[in-house]
């Protein structure tokens, strides 16, 4: 799998509660009065009660895939859907016609790694694909063990990826295999926003996500249309909040992340949202913002992070920022972010998708004033590693199992 239940590690002592610590417990009660929120209404916990899923997961598409990790459509093209797969290679779909067997987009990466967590991790379409061909990928290599995010072009018919375009922007140096983040989304200001894991391992041992002298646990923001400066692969946008501070890469966008797992922005308000696969106790939804601490590794959501057989990690310069919303390990495990629905098969317009790929769950998450209203949709439905919203803002769900769902109503 390439999620599984977080890595175990020796017992935590707890930090003292700190005034940082006063003021997220607080926004942490402010959130359960909508995690505590079921289906039929009442305070009553969701793993407390035998509930009836309300929405299932049914196949779009008749075909099958090999590990599913992301889905995407094409800025220009309203038909293809495509799926990436582990294995490196990209499949596509034509929605008008779904019987219709999948055609390859990409055949495969020479340099790949797909052991575990890696592999081809992410896509993204820049916004002016249809006239420009342009393509970004996100893959796990090795010698040294790295992750890679290169752009490339596909042929001026679309029809596949000319791997002879391939150029790589960053290298990603890391010192284990899991962890890999992947994420990618084009921002409504044309930037690339980039989802960096934390290098592995359990507890970040090498306090990466604090460090802002080191990419991984990060967001990335990246200005793929300005030519690079002389010796450099990539440009950064002259807005980055890091830019001034000494010792900080110039690419961080937002930090404090251990394993960034899918990340998508609201087409209406223009909100980044983020979902982050935990350790050993909370699976978070975030909303990232400019120059964000989300407190990894001193913080696991809204609790503190310890290990016995670490130094207390350094705290960022930035305070702490809470999740919109957390869940423990009763609930799931390995968290996949979503995208917010704006479709109209569905009553759910305006919110927020999530699902946690081990638990086989998906929830939306709606804000009302201050209160933050999570519903179950699908209680036991497929690990699902990406969503993505079509043109008319219906969701499509990859299934790592091989399948292409969609949402619908149980019976």
């Amino acid at each position: 799998m390439t999620q599984p239940p977080p890595a175990p590690g020796p017992p935590r002592a707890l930090a003292p509660r700190t005034a940082l610590f006063a003021v997220v417990f607080a926004a942490v009660a402010l959130l359960a009065i909508g995690y505590w929120l079921t289906v039929g209404g009442g305070m009553r916990r969701p793993d407390s009660v035998k509930m009836a899923s309300p929405y299932l997961l049914v196949e779009a598409f008749p075909g099958r895939f090999t590990r599913p990790l992301d889905l995407r459509t094409a800025p220009g093209d309203t038909d293809s859907l495509f799926v990436v797969e582990q294995d490196g290679a990209i499949q596509r779909l034509s929605r008008r016609a779904p019987n219709a067997a999948p055609r390859a987009f990409l055949t495969g990466l020479p340099v790949l790694r797909q052991n575990n967590e890696e592999g081809l991790l992410g896509l993204a379409f820049h916004p002016g694909y249809a006239e420009n061909r342009r393509l970004f990928l996100y893959f796990s290599t090795s010698s040294p063990l790295r992750n890679v995010v290169a752009e490339a072009r596909a042929t001026a018919d679309g029809e596949q990826v000319d791997l002879s375009t391939l150029r790589p922007l960053l290298d990603l140096e890391k010192p284990y295999g899991n962890h890999n983040g992947g994420a990618m989304a084009f921002g409504p200001d044309g930037m690339l926003y980039v989802g960096v894991g934390d290098g592995g391992s359990g507890g970040d041992p090498h306090q990466h996500g604090q460090n802002l002298g080191s990419l991984l646990g990060k967001i990335l923001r990246l200005d793929v249309d300005t030519p690079p400066e002389p010796g450099s692969s990539v440009s950064v946008p002259k807005d980055n909040p890091f830019l001034a501070r000494p010792g900080a890469r110039r690419e961080i966008y937002a930090y404090g992340l251990r394993n960034p797992w899918r990340i998508a922005f609201d087409p209406k308000t223009g909100e980044l949202w983020a979902g982050d696969v935990g350790q050993d106790r909370r699976e978070e939804v975030d909303l990232i913002v400019a120059g964000g601490n989300y407190g990894w590794s001193r913080w696991e959501g809204s609790l503190p992070f310890e290990r016995l057989d670490q130094p207390a990690h350094t705290l960022g310069p930035t305070p702490v920022i809470p999740p919109v919303h957390e869940y423990d390990h009763k609930e799931g495990q390995s968290i996949t972010g979503g995208v917010v629905y704006y479709g109209k098969a569905q009553p759910l317009h305006g919110r927020y998708l999530f699902a946690d790929f081990a638990a086989k769950r998906v929830w939306s998450l709606e804000r009302v004033g201050q209160q933050v209203i999570v519903q179950a949709l699908v209680l036991d439905g497929c690990p699902v590693s990406s969503m993505t919203a079509l043109e008319d803002g219906e969701v499509l769900f990859a299934c790592f199992d091989g399948t292409i769902a969609r949402l619908e109503p149980s019976p």
